[in-house]
């Protein structure tokens, strides 16, 4: 296979690297579907919120066969120890941490999850990091994911100034694609997850919005009448 924009051929691994990211933009921007979908948002997304929206949208927030979390994490361009030790994304139970260089070995197995070992997605309440969806380093883009567990984590604590210090510190309110992650999560989600992030979603595009603090310790946001 020829390139396009210079002289010479694909490598193999290169015409791979290709595909799986064609795959994983198309993957995910079927997930992303949805009446404020706009083309090429999933192109816009980084590796670790694409891959957490493959991983959820196919498994939820049960346990996942390993190699399919392994390939999933390979076609994102990052690897299942990365978003393990690094972004503190998913618990890995027995024989985790596999090369991801060797993915595509395991893709036979993949589906009936014969490479052993069981991954799940980290709740939003379990993301405990101090740094989680700041950015304390100019050489790594921080996840959107880990700035809509980060805003959870913060509604919840029952006060709006924080909220609103982080919300304007990253300008989060004029970011369409964080604002339309987080109505695809909402889809994906149910019970008190779902409920934060709809009253985080309403205060968002809301600036004026009342605030109220329930006995649970939970804000909701009203529209002012």
């Amino acid at each position: 296979v020829k390139k396009s924009t210079e002289s010479g051929t694909f490598t193999v691994s290169e015409f791979l690297a290709d595909v799986r990211r064609i795959v994983v933009e198309f993957v995910v921007g079927q997930v992303l579907q949805g009446e404020n979908h706009q083309e090429g948002e999933a192109s816009r997304l980084d590796n670790v919120t694409a891959y957490y929206l493959l991983h959820r949208n196919d498994f939820g927030l049960e346990e996942a066969p390993s190699g399919a979390c392994i390939l999933y994490a390979t076609a994102c361009n990052t690897s299942d120890t990365e978003l393990a030790s690094i972004y503190n994304l998913i618990k890995m139970g027995k024989s985790g941490g596999q090369d991801s260089d060797d993915a595509d070995a395991d893709a036979v197995g993949t589906e009936s999850g014969s490479s052993g070992g069981k991954y799940r997605l980290l709740k939003w309440q379990e993301r405990k990091q101090a740094t989680l969806g700041k950015s304390v380093r100019s050489d790594r883009m921080v996840p959107l994911i880990d700035r809509v567990h980060k805003l959870m984590q913060l509604w919840v604590e029952g006060n709006v100034t924080p909220v609103d210090e982080f919300i304007d510190a990253y300008a989060l309110r004029k970011n369409d694609l964080f604002l339309h992650l987080i109505q695809t999560i909402i889809e994906l989600s149910q019970n008190e997850e779902r409920t934060i992030l709809e009253s985080i979603s309403n205060h968002l595009q809301n600036r004026t919005a009342k605030i109220n603090v329930q006995p649970d310790g939970n804000l909701i946001a009203d529209k002012d009448r």
